[in-house]
């Protein structure tokens, strides 16, 4: 992508010579250019000039009181594409071709002829992907927030085992990071946050987060099955222990992963006069369209909560991979490798914002969309099967124009997640959609970024050094 490889121009290491500001005058009309052939850094030396007019102190990109060196984040402009409108044959182009190649060609994801190309014939096979965006935007209004009444409790899992963070991640930070807890504190005041873990696995927590241990068989636990079967019992003893303390009928409860920064509000997942027992978020991914990296139960509905996972638990597969705890609640609630089903219930989540069913007769379980509750920056089933379907969300305006809430770093995408976090702490929302549309997808292009040097030249840029 032509975004990615002049951002990747910037990070990657290379010893670079910056130049004197006052060699580079800048007038009140231009513009960071992806194609202009400067060196990537005077780019991100011209964003830093420009940064107060792009970001004015008003909007909500500025800085907070006490949060350090405002973060300048780049400027830029999608690639445009002019590809020819006939078809090979030269025939007229049907209707439903016309608006696949007019989707494709708009889609910032795509850039080379193959991708559009792939992205049409895609699209024909299932055009309902073109509506997806449009939902998306009707349903993106700013919740009113939880009700007086009703409080959430957000409690993350993560534990090392005997074998500390080997066999874990292998794209993990330093663990454990606990960057989520202050996202959690901005984007949710007065919350409740507790980290599950095992009997041992040590943290350096702030003040006010909950530490709930959970005996486990430590020598089983790595990068295997047993990661999400030891998570589903904490889980299930967690709610137990808020069920004794008798606070069941006040707190709805967020499961979340550690690598999940929570940047707005969650009320409309548990908004009143929809209940259920069991939340998940789902992508069009047949082969694993159910990401544990976010779970939800609502108020009043812990019993039954338990009673799912019990069941999950009861058919769960220990010969599958670190996967087995998506592949155990697929199957309970049978959408696993189930095409139709799965399709069908994504485009009834993002169309009407869940979907749901009855499980065993007695479960009462819905799915959220992945893009909007769970968003791994495309290039990542946990979002969308981008083989496969023609949708991602990649640009600040497709970010915001969908009101994308949970940003899941998966994979490589750790290296990005605390820059992303400072981008959102200084700059809300906006500043966190303005860096992750900057920010590549594939695991090759983050593997050429050297992300501390990213981050220290966009908090230090050398117009304040200048200055």
């Amino acid at each position: 992508m032509l975004r990615v490889r002049s951002l990747k121009r910037v990070a990657t290491g290379d010893a670079i010579s910056l130049p004197a500001a006052e060699a580079l005058p800048i007038s009140a009309s231009q513009s960071l250019r992806l194609r202009i052939p400067v060196t990537p850094v005077v780019l991100l030396f011209l964003c830093g000039l420009v940064a107060a007019r792009v970001f004015p102190d008003s909007s909500p990109i500025s800085s907070e009181a006490g949060l350090g060196p405002r973060l300048v984040l780049p400027q830029i402009q999608r690639p445009q594409l002019a590809f020819p409108k006939a078809s090979p044959g030269g025939t007229n182009l049907t209707g439903l071709q016309l608006r696949c190649q007019s989707f494709c060609l708009t889609r910032d994801a795509y850039v080379t002829r193959d991708e559009v190309s792939h992205c049409q014939s895609q699209c024909l096979a299932h055009p309902e992907v073109m509506d997806w965006m449009r939902a998306l935007e009707a349903s993106a209004a700013a919740p009113a927030g939880v009700s007086p009444d009703r409080q959430l409790i957000f409690a993350a899992w993560y534990a090392e085992g005997d074998r500390g963070s080997e066999g874990h991640d292998n794209h993990q930070l330093v663990k454990p990071d606990t960057s989520f807890i202050s996202t959690l504190r901005k984007s949710h005041p007065g919350c409740s946050i507790a980290l599950l873990t095992d009997q041992a696995t040590q943290f350096d927590l702030p003040e006010g987060v909950r530490l709930f241990r959970h005996t486990i068989d430590r020598s089983k636990l790595g990068r295997n099955a047993y990661a999400n079967y030891y998570q589903y019992q904490a889980q299930m003893a967690f709610m137990q222990t808020l069920m004794a303390e008798g606070v069941a009928d006040t707190h709805d409860v967020v499961f979340l992963d550690m690598d999940v920064l929570v940047v707005d509000s969650l009320a409309e997942i548990f908004e009143d006069g929809s209940p259920f027992d069991y939340g998940v978020t789902l992508s069009d991914a047949v082969d694993m369209p159910v990401n544990l990296g976010m779970q939800f139960v609502p108020r009043g509905r812990y019993l039954n909560a338990i009673g799912f996972l019990s069941d999950v638990i009861a058919i769960y597969p220990f010969n599958e991979t670190f996967i087995a705890g998506q592949v155990a609640l697929s199957n309970l609630v049978s959408i696993h490798n189930n095409a139709e089903e799965v399709l069908s219930r994504v485009n009834a989540s993002i169309v009407e914002g869940r979907s749901c069913k009855l499980v065993a007769g007695r479960h009462r379980v819905c799915f959220f969309p992945c893009m909007r509750f769970n968003y791994c920056h495309a290039d990542q089933s946990c979002c969308t099967d981008v083989g496969r379907l023609p949708v991602s969300l990649t640009t600040l305006e497709e970010l915001m124009s969908a009101r994308v809430k949970v940003l899941h770093f998966v994979g490589h995408r750790k290296k990005a997640l605390r820059l992303v976090h400072q981008a959102y702490m200084q700059g809300g929302l906006q500043g966190a959609y303005q860096l992750l549309s900057v920010l590549p997808h594939s695991e090759q292009d983050y593997a050429e970024l050297d992300i501390p040097a990213l981050e220290d030249y966009l908090l230090h840029p050398p117009a304040a050094a200048a200055a």
